[in-house]
This record gives C-alpha cells, sequence and structure tokens, in this order.
C-alpha cells in the first residue's frame, strides 16, 4: 500500500452521532476544506486492491463497491461543483493514479490549493470500519470518531425510518471498528454530548489536536451554500443553525414501551465471532460498548426478553439485500447473531 503525506481527516462512526454536525462546524475553519459525504474512504477494495477495483468507482448496486460498515451502500458520490471537477476530469485521475491517496490528493487538490488549507475533511459514518486502512495509506492524516450514548442515536435512526435491527447493527459494528484505533496516537475521539453540551472546550480540544489555532466564529451558524442536505427528516435540528442541546436524552422521551422494545433488541444483538474476524475488532455487545464510552444503557431494567422472531425478520431481510447485490458477507458469513 503506498502512503500519502496528505494532511487529511476522516470522520466516521455511527450514523447519529453528530458527525454532520462536527463537519459542518470544522469546515468554517480557514484551515480545513470540508468535503461531502462521497462513500469513497469506506471502500476497503480501493486500500488493498487499488489497479482492479478503480474501475468500480462509478458503478452502483450490485456492481458497485460496497462500504465495509454495516451500512448497505454500494457507490461513490461526488459533488462535481463543491471539488470544481467534471465527471471526465475524475475518470482521468482515476486512470492515471497509482494509489487511493494519489487519487484523493488529485480530487481535492484545486480547492485545497485554492483555499490554500492544510487539511482536507471527508465525512461518511462507515468510515470507521476502515480507519485502520486509512491511517496506513494516509500516515500523517487525522482520525474523528464521533460517539454518542447508543440509545440516543438508536432512536434517531429510528425515527429517521430504519428498524431497531438496522439501527442497532449500525451503531454497534460502526462505534467498534472506530474503537479498535481508540488508542492510536492520530485518533480523536468527540462525544455529541460535549459537542453540544460543552462546545467552546470542545472544539478547542479538537483544534489542539489537529495543531490549529481555535476559531470562535466555527460556532457562528451560517446558511452553508455547498452542504446539500443539512437536516434529514427525524433530526430535531437543522446542522447549520447555532448548536443546541435538546437532542440529549432523546431515547428517554420515547413512549415506555418503545424503549422497552430497544432495550430488548439492544440486549439480544450481537457481533459473532465470524464477524469479529471480518471487522478487526474484539467487541461483541453495545453493552461493552457503553462501559467502555462509560454510558448507562440499564439493562438490568428489562421487563422480559423480545420476541427473537420480531428481529430474526429483520435480519433474514438484510441478508436477502446483501446476497443478491454482492456484499461482502450474506446468508452463510453473517457478522450478527440474535
Amino acid at each position: 500500500m503506498q502512503k500519502s503525506n496528505l494532511d487529511a481527516i476522516l470522520m466516521g462512526g455511527s450514523g447519529s452521532t453528530g458527525s454532520s454536525l462536527l463537519k459542518n462546524i470544522l469546515g468554517r475553519h480557514t484551515q480545513i476544506f470540508a468535503s461531502q459525504e462521497t462513500s469513497l474512504f469506506a471502500k476497503e477494495k480501493l486500500y488493498t486492491d487499488w489497479s482492479y477495483s478503480k474501475n468500480r468507482i462509478f458503478k452502483t448496486r450490485w456492481r458497485g463497491l460496497k462500504n465495509y460498515g454495516f451500512h448497505r451502500y454500494a457507490q461513490v458520490d461526488f459533488y462535481l461543483d463543491e471539488i470544481d471537477l467534471s465527471t471526465t476530469q475524475i475518470k482521468q485521475l482515476i486512470k492515471t493514479s497509482a494509489t487511493l491517496p494519489d487519487f484523493a490528493n488529485a480530487l481535492f487538490n484545486k480547492k485545497t490549493s485554492e483555499k490554500n488549507v492544510q487539511y482536507w475533511l471527508e465525512k461518511t459514518p462507515a468510515n470507521s470500519c476502515q480507519f485502520k486502512n486509512f491511517q496506513n495509506s494516509f500516515p500523517t492524516s487525522k482520525i474523528i470518531h464521533t460517539v454518542r450514548h447508543p440509545l440516543d442515536a438508536i432512536a434517531s435512526m429510528m425515527a429517521r425510518g430504519h428498524d431497531p435491527y438496522y439501527a442497532i447493527c449500525i451503531y454497534l459494528v460502526n462505534t467498534a471498528c472506530g474503537l479498535s484505533c481508540r488508542n492510536d496516537e492520530n485518533y480523536i475521539e468527540v462525544k455529541y454530548e460535549d459537542l453540544v453540551n460543552t462546545s467552546d472546550q470542545t472544539l478547542q480540544k479538537i483544534c489542539a489536536d489537529l495543531k490549529l489555532e481555535f476559531q470562535s466564529n466555527m460556532l457562528q451558524p451560517k446558511q452553508e451554500g455547498h452542504i446539500q442536505v443539512t437536516k434529514l427528516e427525524g433530526w430535531q435540528y437543522d446542522e447549520t443553525q447555532a448548536v443546541g442541546s435538546k437532542s440529549i436524552n432523546r431515547f428517554e422521551k420515547l413512549e415506555i414501551e418503545q424503549q422497552h422494545e430497544i432495550l430488548s433488541a439492544v440486549a439480544s444483538i450481537r457481533i459473532n465471532e465470524f464477524g469479529r474476524r471480518f471487522y478487526q475488532t474484539n467487541i461483541s455487545s453495545i453493552h461493552e460498548i457503553s462501559e467502555i464510552l462509560e454510558y448507562d444503557i440499564r439493562l438490568s431494567d428489562l421487563p422480559k426478553p423480545i420476541n427473537s422472531q420480531y428481529l430474526k425478520k429483520f435480519k433474514r431481510r438484510d441478508q436477502v439485500k446483501r446476497a443478491l447485490f454482492n456484499y461482502p458477507y450474506g446468508f452463510w458469513n453473517y457478522p450478527i447473531d440474535i
């Protein structure tokens, strides 16, 4: 794997952990160019087999490159206005680049040179499952892992339309993968609760870790002209508004029956032995994650176990979709047990 001397920031974690909010804030720093969500760096094949896999960058569906997080996503997205390149120019860069770092450098070069910034930043939740490969390829890079109370994050993802099984698995897999880099020198962990409750102190620490001067105007809301979506269905506020804390304790605002449903499912879903090898993690459960991150999830308060057939229905549906679209695992090698 050829390495790059690019100054890069890769951000990832579970969905609904504040990564979009943090990306927008950091994107206001004069030394950071923050890209939209491309999924480019969530594709393991681009790190391990660039010469062959680069030819699939513009493919989609079953022929597309798959994210290696739990999200089912099989394409790379380029925002042409943002990077000021045409599709033809990007395809030429892919053809002439010998490695993923070469391509990334060329992809962002025009804007980073124009803005004279120190870092480019890309945020895709599934990036957390490629933190190790990214650091090996971009040795001077920083990785930012956004985390949040598991129950609040799961409740938020469900409000956006995900079923409980899919939301829990996204949180479990993406967070477990991110935490496997927790002891690395260039790892930066940001709790959503800290970001919205103690914004100044949290941003000052992030800037110090990035060796950048803190700029208070990063916290001033403005309508970002280059951001495509700043508020999804189910979000409690627009990501370009002033930072607020009304999504803290979101789980506690649910009906008691729905709380019990989520808690029971959380207690039932685990990463199995195959999944731990596949994702290179020692973590099996959200209970373990909550202990590492010092979150209380009160699994001892469960009134009764969930009907496992209810969850298995969602699991089978997910397995079918992955098998149909040629994901790395499907029916026979599957990372989750109930």
